[in-house]
């Protein structure tokens, strides 16, 4: 069902509902080429106009704890990602019952020239995580290193600590798979570049693997 849309959101899918904006600070760190912001809200000021910036959108539209980015048009590849992330209802046409969640938390990484072991690519991970800007507020716990695999446990609130493994592959058309924390993980590949990276959940991983993305969600 369609809410009533901010004033100030561009004509397009995409649209900031009216009075329920907390400046949650979500747009900003997400798409802020997208969104602009006014005393009471924010607001959609430019509509995707590629895949990237459709991906940027979207993980806006997810991230943000306050439901209040919609999506209000018709593409069924849109609306079926928002339902797989367990958002299907900030999209004003509902999707399909059949659609269920998937947690695309296996990521397959083909690395492009690097040589490089397990303990070396969780070594880049958290050196990623502790250079941006609430780096200091990480802590890591080693639960297991060497080349062929690594799993690390980290932690940015308290004691809620988070795994995060690598683990070498033989006989795959990957090098190595990741598991944990998939939101970071793809923030930090993105920008690493270290290669090829494709999402799964677990049962299309187990399975012939032919239903991966090339983000998360």
């Amino acid at each position: 069902m369609a809410a009533k849309r901010h004033h100030l959101n561009v004509s397009g899918p995409f649209y900031v509902e009216d009075g329920c904006c907390t400046h949650c600070g979500v747009p900003d760190a997400e798409a802020p080429e997208l969104f602009g912001t006014a005393d009471d809200s924010c607001y959609v000021r430019r509509q995707p106009e590629n895949r990237r910036e459709v991906d940027r959108m979207l993980r806006a539209v997810i991230a943000s704890e306050v439901e209040c980015i919609r999506y209000g048009g018709t593409d069924p590849a849109i609306i079926r990602r928002l339902a797989e992330c367990g958002v299907g209802a900030l999209s004003d046409v509902a999707p399909p019952s059949s659609v269920r969640r998937r947690d695309r938390d296996h990521v397959g990484l083909r690395l492009a020239h690097l040589e490089i072991d397990a303990d070396g690519l969780v070594d880049k991970f958290i050196a990623y995580l502790v250079s941006g800007p609430l780096g200091e507020r990480y802590r890591t716990q080693t639960a297991a290193r060497g080349a062929d695999y690594s799993h690390v446990r980290v932690a940015w609130f308290e004691d809620r600590f988070h795994s995060v493994s690598v683990r070498r592959l033989v006989g795959s058309r990957f090098d190595w798979l990741i598991l944990g924390l998939t939101f970071s993980v793809y923030d930090w590949l993105e920008r690493e570049q270290l290669g090829e990276a494709v999402f799964f959940d677990a049962s299309d991983w187990a399975g012939a693997q032919s239903h991966g993305s090339a983000t998360p969600w």
